[in-house]
């Protein structure tokens, strides 16, 4: 590990130089659960395109790019999305944006949940931030929806209906018990269900839908 600035520093994750937050200590702990990604694409039938929210330093799109012909992914936190578009520089099917998906367009705020934990932002009150609907960018496919977003996920999913009704992607969600949103996994899975999605799969706290 190696210091950039009194923000940043330089971390290793297999053999891969990545830019940090050096506040963080938290999410450095949970970078090898992106191995969990064989099991989630075990459900995936095309790999055209993969949506994928809550990019924070860019681990999980890195991954997902190895994968899929393009991925989409979205990082609201200002120093995150500094990280993430540092880590994935020159790697060409990443299309980043430092957004919050949610059900509208328009502004929001950030709230930091864990301070050593740069994973845990969640819409409330603090940062201004831009919020954007999935719908919003009308997609030419979808294949695979990852939502790591702390308790957004179905206001997410409320911005994506069109998408889900058109390309029937799986969705995978990260479900635990927040303070701040203690029914955010019943919302989420109440949505899904009536859009015909069945649970299909859970590793760690992740939970994979598919349509059937």
């Amino acid at each position: 590990m190696s210091t950039t600035n009194n923000a940043l520093i330089t971390i290793k994750h297999r053999g891969k130089k990545l830019l940090w937050p050096a506040h963080d200590t938290e999410l450095q702990r949970v970078n090898d659960y992106v191995s969990d990604l064989t099991v989630m694409l075990s459900h995936v039938d095309r790999f055209d395109l993969a949506v994928q929210a809550g990019g924070a330093c860019g681990v999980w799109p890195l991954a997902l790019s190895n994968k899929f012909k393009t991925v989409i992914t979205f990082e609201p936190e200002k120093l995150n999305y500094q990280c993430l578009q540092s880590n994935v520089f020159g790697v060409d099917n990443i299309l980043a944006y430092e957004s919050a998906l949610s059900s509208r367009i328009g502004t929001g705020a950030l709230k930091l949940g864990e301070s050593h934990n740069a994973g845990t932002y969640y819409l409330s009150e603090g940062q201004a931030v831009s919020v954007v609907t999935l719908d919003s960018f009308d997609l030419p496919a979808c294949d695979f929806i990852q939502l790591d977003i702390e308790g957004g996920e179905a206001a997410a999913l409320l911005g994506a209906l069109n998408t889900l009704e058109k390309f029937k992607p799986v969705v995978v969600l990260e479900c635990k018990r927040l303070p701040h949103c203690p029914g955010a996994e019943i919302e989420s899975r109440a949505l899904l269900e009536s859009l015909g999605y069945v649970e299909v799969g859970r590793v760690h706290n992740d939970v994979i839908f598919k349509s059937l």
